[in-house]
């Protein structure tokens, strides 16, 4: 590794003795190009520091074992006079996974190591663990488990795992850590000078530039065309630049390039700075900044967009041949080809379509009824079947925001429900500025309805309570039961719930009567079986 490469300080926090995961650690971060300095806690004093001193200010990596839950189960410990009631220990459980995850790790490594018996039937011991295994769930890092440990090794030397496991464990962890920070990506947000093409076109000109397959164009056109076959599979392109705008467009709208103007989503030149510019085209699409990849070729502009916006993910554009393989890996990890819906396919159209008929609120609490009307919006509701649910499945298992409960389903289990006589419906949202595609997906069985969402690129649209309103009408207006539950990321349903029902059952007050028809009466709203 180069001298001058970053350094930054880890602390391995564990009960158990881990100076030899030192080397481990420390080629862990190498592969980013860092060098760990890496201390430990004492041996057994894990619970002692995060309950007194905290486990420090450095990045923390969390190696754990079940008795660092419920301490009992450590083989270290003699036996004593009895066990406390189950109630008791979920409650020791709870508590002491409060204490050691408040230390928001940078990453946690479990060791489902077996555990001194306690109990006579061996399946006593589930709800502990499903206790432990739920609270190491909720922990917002990267988290491998490894089953493999050495009791005996851990009784003479207070090591759970022997050398190879160790480095089981760490490809266990390097997997997780990949996965972490390539999940939910969804938008690249690319610069253009020296990235898109070769040279800046403010200076050089259109005829300067260079994007073609041949000389110094060539890694841009190999950037680009990559960047072409993912907007194909469902990855949003974007452009920010430090620019004017018309001179940003031009290559674009010229012509010759693997890009043009109807690949991206937007493209955004000001002289503001870049950062600026991303949290505005966050606010614009209504996706979270996490969701974000940022290429550029200036490191004082990617330095720049990691101080002010941590979470998006940077990736610094070089047009030699060894670190643009790199980058385009890269960019192949975050966003995957895979088997993909026409939605995936439309979804750059559906976004434009999105910004130019963008909703902005003027003042909280305006009523939008006039502006909503002028739109001319039209629901189209159609019941799905064991042949065209693809879509209809798809937003039950990749929305977040605007979700019942949470609950994924997998296609087994969609077509059991199907046959079983539940329905499947799906609504799709066209206004002025053209259709955004299959945005609300229903699952209702009789009166229940276990699955409900929305596409968050519709919201304050009012289409989720014309949505509700004709399935009620359709249903001859018997009572709608919703299997609500509230989630980490389902505020806006939560929201929905709370203002439409009683106790999870479609309220039958006059006001929530009122929005209904309100919001029914923006729409126009038809029924259809299937595509």
């Amino acid at each position: 590794m180069k001298e001058t490469a970053d350094t930054t300080s880890v602390l391995i926090a564990s009960s158990f003795q881990s100076e030899a995961w030192n080397l481990y650690i420390q080629a862990f971060y190498a592969r980013q190009g860092v060098r760990a300095q890496v201390s430990h806690l004492p041996f057994g004093s894990l619970q002692q520091h995060a309950r007194s001193t905290g486990l420090s200010d450095n990045k923390t990596l969390l190696l754990l074992a079940p008795w660092d839950f419920f301490p009992k189960w450590d083989w270290r410990m003699g036996y004593d006079q009895g066990l406390d009631s189950l109630d008791s220990i979920l409650s020791t459980v709870e508590d002491n996974a409060a204490a050691i995850l408040s230390c928001h790790p940078e990453g946690l490594l479990y060791v489902d190591a077996p555990v001194r018996p306690l109990f006579s039937q061996p399946e006593d011991e589930l709800p502990i663990h499903a206790a432990i295994h739920q609270a190491l769930n909720s922990a917002k890092c990267p988290k491998a488990l490894c089953s493999a440990a050495d009791i005996d090794l851990y009784l003479q030397t207070g090591q759970l795992l022997n050398g190879h496991q160790i480095g089981d464990a760490i490809d266990h962890y390097i997997r997780a850590d990949d996965e972490f920070r390539l999940a939910g990506k969804k938008l690249i947000v690319t610069d253009l000078d020296n990235t898109l093409w070769a040279g800046v076109i403010g200076e050089d000109g259109p005829e300067g530039i260079a994007y073609q397959n041949h000389d110094r164009g060539y890694p841009h056109y190999l950037y680009q065309s990559l960047l072409k076959q993912l907007k194909a599979s469902g990855a949003l392109i974007a452009a920010v630049s430090k620019n004017d705008p018309d001179l940003a467009e031009l290559p674009f709208v010229q012509g010759g390039m693997s890009l043009n103007k109807t690949d991206m989503v937007t493209i955004t030149a000001s002289y503001e700075a870049k950062s600026a510019q991303i949290l505005a085209l966050s606010e614009q699409l209504d996706l979270p900044t996490s969701s974000f990849v940022f290429v550029d070729d200036n490191p004082v502009e990617l330095e720049e967009v990691r101080q002010a916006l941590p979470d998006v993910e940077i990736l610094h554009f070089k047009a030699n041949a060894a670190d643009l393989s790199r980058l385009l890996q890269c960019l192949l990890k975050h966003f995957p080809r895979s088997i993909h819906t026409q939605e995936d396919s439309d979804r750059t159209r559906l976004y434009q379509t999105r910004l130019k008929g963008q909703i902005h609120r003027p003042a909280q609490g305006s009523d939008l009824t006039k502006y909503l009307k002028s739109l001319n919006m039209t629901l189209k509701i159609s019941e799905r079947g064991s042949d065209d649910y693809q879509r209809a499945l798809q937003l039950i298992n990749k929305t977040n925001q605007f979700n019942l409960n949470g609950l994924r389903l997998t296609e087994d289990q969609l077509r059991s429900e199907l046959a079983s006589g539940a329905q499947l419906w799906t609504a799709e949202l066209t206004d002025q500025h053209g259709s955004h595609g299959e945005v609300i997906s229903c699952l209702i069985k009789g009166s229940r309805i276990s699955h409900l969402v929305m596409s968050c690129r519709v919201l304050n649209r009012d289409a989720e309570y014309a949505f509700i309103h004709a399935i009620k009408t359709r249903q001859s207006d018997q009572s709608l039961n919703f299997d609500f539950q509230a989630t980490e990321r389902n505020t806006p349903m939560q929201k929905f719930i709370g203002a439409i029902t009683d106790n999870g059952v479609l309220s039958v007050d006059n006001s929530v009567q009122e929005k209904l028809n309100k919001a029914s009466s923006l729409f126009t709203v038809a029924f259809s079986h299937g595509s």
